[in-house]
């Protein structure tokens, strides 16, 4: 698909989710099935809302590491940029999403970007189709690879929702892979700990 042709639709299919109240956690010591099943205790009634996925993300930084910083420091006021997919695919295939998250305080907003060509087998190629997106600064790399299945929570109201993720694996990938031909990830610096949502 030529570039031109890609910048439209992608464009016309930006989504942008509502803003809602986020909290995480890091749980470490517990088993996921511990973690679920303190879920499914609480007075609230969540229940699995549909099948674990595993989530894959391609993270987005400046040279300097900006929003990682910020993040670290604990900004109220900061973005995180992130190419995501699903399943068991080790490189984003058609149907990835590229998200524009903005946090206020406990308050997030997301913008999606659908993909609707597949990506190149390499970064360089990668970067040229992202940054043909008006809404996306050009001056972003990617700075790391990360892997993790997802359950789904949520009240019978429908007015909260609960994730908890597992299996966390990461993979440095800027320096070692940029403009290189990728296939996949190995996923080399495992994380036993479970991250808990609440939204």
């Amino acid at each position: 698909m030529a570039l031109k042709s890609w910048r439209m639709s992608s464009s016309l299919q930006m989504e942008n989710k509502p803003r809602r109240f986020e909290r995480k956690f890091r749980v470490e010591h517990l088993s996921p099935e511990a973690v679920s099943q303190a879920v499914k205790m609480l007075p609230w009634g969540f229940r699995p809302l549909f099948p674990d996925r595993r989530i894959n993300n391609i993270y987005f930084d400046t040279p300097a590491m900006d929003f990682y910083h910020q993040n670290g420091a604990g900004d109220i006021h900061r973005k995180k940029y992130r190419l995501r997919w699903y399943g068991e695919d080790h490189w984003p295939q058609a149907g990835a999403y590229f998200e524009v998250k903005e946090r206020n305080h406990e308050l997030g907003d997301k913008s999606s970007y659908l993909l609707q060509a597949a990506a190149p087998g390499n970064f360089k190629g990668l970067l040229e189709q992202l940054r043909a997106i008006p809404e996306i600064p050009g001056f972003l790399q990617p700075i790391l690879a990360n892997t993790y299945i997802r359950s789904y929570f949520g009240t019978p109201s429908g007015a909260f929702r609960i994730t908890i993720d597992r299996d966390q694996r990461f993979e440095g990938i800027f320096h070692q892979h940029l403009g290189k031909p990728l296939a996949g990830f190995t996923f080399p610096t495992p994380d036993p700990a479970c991250i808990v949502e609440l939204k």
